[in-house]
């Protein structure tokens, strides 16, 4: 049967042996502070990127798919950082990870990648933490990061615009190609069927009744100038004409003649005038 102790049998032991428990702590507690004083400082540099999402225009794309969840944005993001041309840029750029750049560029990118984290900031921002013995290498290292995923973010930004623009250029073209293609068949077409075209038959219309207001204006004269001249042989010039002027001189003349020949001799001088 096992034997308890109870809480002052306890005491007593320690009472007894204290100063041997004194030594065990006191060893532990300076071999912990040899430990920990030989451990290299790490530190943590971040450096926060905030994401636009790429959004073209409507009337230019057509949505397939919804739009990324948080954590397939997050996992885009790491993929970039972590891409192995931006940590070569860095690394050499730096000069980080000497010794195991010595054996090979990837061991330098495997420590790399193994020292940098990657997280979410809200919907469209993200962190990108480096570790490292030095505070300062790791704050540019951060900072590099970032400037290159940005770089590299704008690069394949422009290459869709480039594409997007291409693309637009070539539908226009097509669609120029078509239209002319177009007006000509419909020219062809209205030169076909010129009698048929409803603006056309309105426009003849319109034609035919100015032709015919004329046609009526010209009857109208001619018949105006066919009474003139009826009237001409059936009524007596005015006075106020050149011919009705004339008459009344002649018949004035040969009155004044008569009154001379009644009173004169036929021989007479003014006799022979007025008949001249």
């Amino acid at each position: 049967m096992d034997r308890t102790y109870t809480i002052e049998e306890l005491w007593a032991a320690v009472r007894r042996r204290w100063k041997s428990l004194a030594l065990v702590a006191g060893g532990v507690l300076v071999l912990a502070a040899l430990v920990i004083a030989r451990l290299p400082n790490e530190y943590r540099a971040r450096a926060l990127v905030m994401v636009e999402p790429f959004t073209p225009h409507p009337d230019l794309v057509v949505p397939v798919v919804n739009s990324l969840n948080l954590e397939s944005k997050v996992k885009s993001v790491r993929e970039g950082v972590y891409a192995r041309s931006i940590m070569v840029t860095a690394i050499e750029e730096l000069k980080l990870y000497a010794r195991e750049r010595e054996k090979s560029v990837d061991d330098a990118v495997n420590a790399f990648r193994a020292d940098t984290e990657v997280h979410a900031e809200g919907e469209n921002a993200f962190s990108i933490t480096v570790r490292g013995r030095d505070p300062e290498t790791a704050a540019r290292a951060a900072n590099r990061l970032a400037e290159l995923y940005i770089e590299g973010n704008l690069q394949v930004r422009a290459g869709q615009v480039a594409r997007t623009r291409d693309i637009i250029t070539q539908k226009l073209a097509e669609m120029r190609g078509e239209l002319t293609q177009g007006e000509k068949k419909v020219t062809a077409f209205k030169r076909a069927n010129a009698e048929m075209l409803p603006e056309l038959v309105d426009a003849r219309f319109h034609q035919r009744d100015e032709l015919t207001k004329q046609i009526e204006l010209e009857e109208t004269f001619i018949k105006e100038a066919q009474r003139r001249i009826d009237l001409l042989g059936t009524q007596p010039f005015g006075k106020d004409t050149e011919v009705g002027r004339l008459e009344e001189l002649h018949d004035t003349l040969r009155a004044r003649l008569a009154t001379m020949q009644s009173t004169l001799t036929p021989d007479h001088p003014d006799v022979e005038s007025m008949k001249r």
